[in-house]
């Protein structure tokens, strides 16, 4: 596997169980130095709201992050995502991701879980987040 310059991955320096001692990358990718996102001083990649959204069973394929500002000038980040249940589980549903997220990425976001079909489906590489922030 080759890493470019601004790749972030886990190495280790133990010896692997086949007897190599050169470092090596544990785990997967975790995400390209230009797609970070700084909320309020918290540091996250969006592969980790994925992961948010994946461990919520029945979501669909399509979700985006929504970064804003409110009226007071605090950035706010909305995570939109796809169920089948959006009607009749909505707002368990809601209550059940912002846990999720706040417990992978520490830091407080706002849901809403909308009906299949919502979101436009992507094509080539997904562009999921939607940077809509007051620029200082």
């Amino acid at each position: 596997m080759r890493f470019l310059v601004g790749d972030y991955a886990t190495f280790s320096t133990e010896r692997c169980p086949c007897g190599r001692t050169h470092v090596r990358a544990v785990g997967s990718f975790a995400g390209r130095a230009d797609d970070l996102i700084n909320l309020r001083g918290i540091k996250m990649f969006p592969v980790q709201i994925e992961e948010a959204v994946r461990a919520l069973p029945g979501t669909g394929d399509e979700f985006e992050i929504v970064l804003s500002s409110d009226d007071g000038g605090l950035d706010v980040m909305t995570v939109r995502c796809e169920h089948a249940d959006h009607a009749t589980s909505g707002a368990d549903l809601r209550r059940r991701l912002e846990d999720e997220i706040r417990a992978r990425c520490e830091v407080r976001a706002t849901a809403d879980v909308l009906a299949p079909g919502t979101l436009p489906k992507t094509e080539f590489k997904a562009q999921r987040v939607k940077d809509l922030r007051r620029k200082a």
